[in-house]
This record gives C-alpha cells, sequence and structure tokens, in this order.
C-alpha cells in the first residue's frame, strides 16, 4: 500500500477498475502518505479525511454493484484552492478568506463528482494567484518534492508539489500566464493549460477572466487526456464557456504517428533558455525528429513582447477583481501582491489599450503561422527550479504568455533534468481547440523517454 500513491492516474483507474484495488485503500494509502510528508511539502491548506474518506466508500459500494460511474470513480484528487466545493473553504490563498465557505461546487468539480471522482482536499497556491513561487505569506512556503528548500512553481504550486510527491493522484490548477505550466515543469509532471473557456471557470475565484483557464495535472499525458475527456464541454450557465467547432476526441491512440508532423520553433523570445534547459531541448526535438516531425522555425512579429503585454493585462483585471480588498484597511495582502494591484489600478489607458493591441496583433499572426505548421515547440521554463533563497527570474513565463494570449492550448511534460536533479519542461502548443494534437505528441514523446516515469522520492 506504501507505494499505491506512486502509481500514474490510469495504472490506479485500471486496478480499481479490476477490483485489484479498492477505494477505501487507494484513499487511505493518499492520506497515509498526505499525514507522512505534507509537514514538509506543505501542499495542502486544507486535507479533507473524512469526506474523502466517505466518497470512498460509496465509490466502493458502486463498483461492487458493477455501477461505476467511469473510470475516474474512486480515484483520489485535489484542486488548488481557488476552486469552489460546497461546504468547504475557497482561500485562494488569502488570509482575508481563511472563512470564505463556497456555497455550491464550481462547474469542473460538479463534473468530477459526476464521475465519481473523490476529493483530498484543497491545495496551497501563491497569494491570489499572483506569482510563480508559492511562497505564501499566510499559508506558508509550499516546497518542491524533489528539491525541499526550492520552489515547485505558482502559482500552482501546491498542485504540482502533491502530485510529483505522491499527495494526490491528479490535481486541477488553474493557468493565467503558465501557472499550470511552471509547476509541472518544475515537478516533472505533465500539465495541460487548455484553450480558453473550453474547460469552464464558473464557480472560481477568477484573477484575470481574459488570460485565465483551468486545467489538469498529474504524472503521464494519458491522465492529462482522461481528466480532460471529463473536464472539457460548453457550460450553458457560463457566458464565456465555448463549444469546440468540431467534436474533440480526447481518447489517444496506443502509439501516435507523427510522420509528417510540423513543428514550429518560435524564435524572438526575450528571454535565452539556461544551457542546461537548452540542451536538454534540443535532445527533445532530436527525440521528436526520430519520430517524424519535420521542423521550421517560426518569426512571431512582436513575441518578444507577449510576456508584458499579458501580464498588463493580469494586472488591471486583478485589480477589479480583488478592489474590494484592496479598498478595505484591514485585508494584509503581502507587500509584492499590494504593488502589482496598486500598479494594475493606477495604469493609463495608453499602456492598457496598447498590451490589448499586442495581443490582437499576435493572436492574428499566430492564427497564420498554424496554417504553416501544426505546433510550436519550445522548453516550458528559462530555468529549472530555484531556491526560495533566490530571487526567482522575473521572464520565468517568457514561453508560455503566448499560450494565454492567444487562446492556444499547451501542454508541459518531462524532458530532462539538470545535473542537479531538477526536473525540466518541454511545452506544445497548438491553435484553439487542437488541444488533442497538443496531448497526442506529448504522449508519443513519453514513449520514447522515460522522465515521466521518474519520482521525486528518488531526491528525498
Amino acid at each position: 500500500m506504501n507505494d499505491v500513491p506512486d502509481l500514474s492516474l490510469n495504472t490506479l483507474c485500471g486496478l480499481i477498475r479490476d477490483r485489484a484495488l479498492g477505494p477505501r485503500e487507494v484513499v487511505d494509502a493518499y492520506l497515509e502518505r498526505i499525514e507522512a510528508a505534507d509537514g514538509v511539502l506543505n501542499a495542502y491548506i486544507t486535507v479533507t479525511a473524512d469526506e474523502a474518506q466517505a466518497q470512498a466508500d460509496e465509490s466502493e459500494r458502486r463498483h461492487r454493484q458493477g455501477a461505476a460511474l467511469g473510470p475516474l470513480d474512486g480515484v483520489p484528487m485535489a484542486l488548488k484552492d481557488l476552486i469552489d466545493v460546497a461546504g468547504i473553504v475557497t482561500s485562494n490563498g488569502m488570509a482575508v478568506r481563511r472563512d470564505a465557505i463556497a456555497e455550491t461546487d464550481a462547474e469542473v468539480v460538479r463534473r468530477l463528482k459526476a464521475a465519481g471522482a473523490v476529493l483530498l482536499g484543497k491545495l496551497n497556491m501563491h497569494e491570489a494567484a499572483m506569482g510563480a513561487s508559492n511562497d505564501n505569506v499566510h499559508f506558508g512556503r509550499c516546497h518542491n518534492p524533489w528539491a525541499v528548500g526550492r520552489t515547485p512553481g505558482g502559482s500552482s504550486g501546491g498542485a504540482g508539489a502533491a502530485v510529483a510527491g505522491g499527495l494526490a493522484a491528479c490535481a486541477l490548477g488553474s493557468d493565467n500566464m503558465g501557472s499550470i505550466r511552471i509547476p509541472s515543469a518544475f515537478c516533472g509532471i505533465a500539465g495541460l493549460k487548455p484553450t480558453n473557456d473550453l474547460v469552464s471557470t464558473r464557480g472560481m475565484v477568477e484573477l484575470s477572466w481574459s488570460t485565465g483557464t483551468v486545467g489538469p495535472m498529474t504524472r503521464g499525458v494519458d491522465g492529462v487526456a482522461l481528466l480532460m475527456s471529463v473536464l472539457a464541454g460548453p457550460d450553458v450557465e457560463n457566458p464565456r464557456s465555448r463549444s469546440a467547432p468540431v467534436t474533440l476526441d480526447f481518447a489517444l491512440p496506443d502509439e501516435p504517428a507523427l510522420a509528417g508532423l510540423k513543428v514550429g520553433l518560435p524564435e524572438t523570445f526575450s528571454t535565452a533558455p539556461e544551457p542546461e534547459v537548452a540542451s536538454a531541448f534540443e535532445q527533445a526535438l532530436a527525440v521528436l525528429s526520430e519520430l517524424g516531425a519535420e521542423f521550421r522555425p517560426v518569426e512571431i512579429e512582436g513575441l518578444e513582447h507577449s510576456r508584458k503585454a499579458c501580464l498588463l493585462i493580469i494586472e488591471s483585471e486583478a485589480a477589479v477583481s480583488y478592489g474590494v480588498h484592496m479598498d478595505d484597511p484591514a485585508v494584509a495582502f503581502a507587500p509584492d501582491i499590494r504593488q502589482q494591484l496598486d500598479y494594475g489600478r493606477a495604469l493609463s489607458s495608453a499602456k492598457l489599450v496598447d498590451a490589448f493591441r499586442t495581443r490582437g496583433l499576435l493572436r492574428r499572426r499566430v492564427e497564420a503561422i498554424f496554417r504553416e505548421v501544426d505546433v510550436l515547440v519550445t522548453p516550458t521554463t528559462p530555468c529549472p527550479a530555484h531556491s526560495f533563497d533566490e530571487a526567482g527570474p522575473k521572464e520565468l513565463a517568457t514561453y508560455m504568455a503566448l499560450a494565454n494570449l492567444c487562446a492556444l492550448p499547451g501542454l508541459s511534460v518531462p524532458m530532462g533534468c539538470t545535473e542537479a536533479g531538477l526536473p525540466l519542461g518541454l511545452q506544445i502548443m497548438a491553435a484553439p481547440f487542437r488541444d488533442p494534437l497538443v496531448l497526442r505528441l506529448g504522449k508519443a514523446f513519453e514513449q520514447r523517454t522515460d522522465w515521466h516515469l521518474r519520482r521525486s522520492e528518488s531526491r528525498t
């Protein structure tokens, strides 16, 4: 039972389906791991042990009766603590929300419950989802399972740490400018920022409504695809929800074919990757070439401004989202969060208009590029996870902002490790609603490498 939390999501689903493992014993194994490891990692803000065991018992009965709700029935998962679950606090990583008990389930939670998933709890995050270190002054630092004392990334750092550390079989995070993909890269797992509004954000505390998404994080692309088959699709009660122009099939082939796939390699990013990242990326490209991919350098005019434009939009919309708290002198924000919010509120109309203009131009240019190539591939981050004692790189999200600005699906999968043993991520992007394509490419890459099979426990 000590090994159960180290299984991939799809392996776990199969063992539960075949009655080799019962949902209750699986949940108890995860709760035991949380008890043993979370005192160090601090991945959870709230652990819902009693509720999880009750849900597991109900799942156990369904499996005995041959009435399982689907492959996720009985699988333990956790949620970034900005997603509402009825009767449970949604803190959003903010001190002022310590007692903010949700009245209803978020749409993604409703869908997961309908599929039989078991909720282990709510996960630590960067305060107000406005940062990439998960150094939360109110709920404590969340540590990277590969190297305690280093960041797991953010803002969905608790989700990355929980999945990598075996404290949840899978998790949901949110992504406004890399907040799923950064912790996925830093923690050596797979994470998808879906096409904007393909997965409903209704019932979440939103930082930025025009850039934000919610998506799955787990070990292995097959697990991401399984979760997307449950999460994706229109929400009639969410006016921003979008239907895909075609039916999306998230069932991945056993051996995805990549022969002739046109892979674009973007140029003119404002930040170069560190040498170990660049080396791992070159090796990743060699693997894709062996699989039949064809590479084309692509020039995206204005790409070097994407991170700044995305950040300006986020800061301005966050100042609206959190305006009521900004005006309350009793609300304590961490100094860096307050500074960002004040900056967003004070933004001139000229700067904001320029940011939205940049987004519009990039969207048209990227649309044209995707008529020439099938996917874009970059490193996920320009560096590995840094120590909490170091200042984080200012342009950590330099390769990721494009996906948020242009509503692209963006997947991060493990592509290597540094000499110090820190994971590195490969990012795959495609045109809107081509989420299954990035997953297909990610799975093909996993089948030729073993980075996704390595476990953080080997580092502790």
